[in-house]
This record gives structure tokens, sequence and C-alpha cells, in this order.
């Protein structure tokens, strides 16, 4: 149970954190856009590792994956995005 709860926060709340401290060191103002590209592939890389480290079965760890990606593909950007609007500096 403490695993599962682990995993589930790690896999939400780490990518999020990630974000809001690349946003905040300024690496996203940076202009590049391979960088940007970069620290939104960690931020879902940090959820899939959550997921696989999780100790679910195979059949509910492949289908969360396949979930977390889903979502994690307009998600994670929207988040980025925030995260740097919370700097003050919105489109």
């Amino acid at each position: 149970m403490v695993r599962s709860l682990n995993a589930a926060v790690a896999m939400v709340i780490a990518p999020a954190l990630l974000l809001v401290a690349a946003a905040h060191t300024g690496l996203f103002a940076l202009g590049s856009r391979p960088l940007t590209y970069a620290i939104l592939v960690l931020a879902w890389l940090i959820g899939m590792v959550a997921i696989g480290s999780a100790g679910w079965s195979r059949k509910i760890t492949v289908g969360l994956m396949v979930i977390y990606t889903i979502i994690g593909i307009p998600a994670l950007p929207l988040a980025g995005l925030l995260a740097v609007c919370s700097t003050g500096d919105c489109i």
C-alpha cells in the first residue's frame, strides 16, 4: 500500500516539481527547443520510472504506462506552460 502511494505521488508530484524548478531557474527561458523537449521527456520519464518501481503486476504496469503516456502528451507541456507563467513570463 505504501509503495503504491509513493509511486502515485512520485508520478504526479515529481514531474511537476521538475517543471517548476526548470521554469524558476530559467531553463525554459533560454529559448532552446531541444532543452525544453529534454526537460519534458525527463518529466515523463520520472513518471514512468515511478510506475515501473511500484511493484504492480506486469499487466497493470503496462496499462498505467500507456495511460500515463496518453495523458502526459498534452498535460506535461501545459504543466510546463503553467510553471513558466508562475514566473511572470506568460505569453
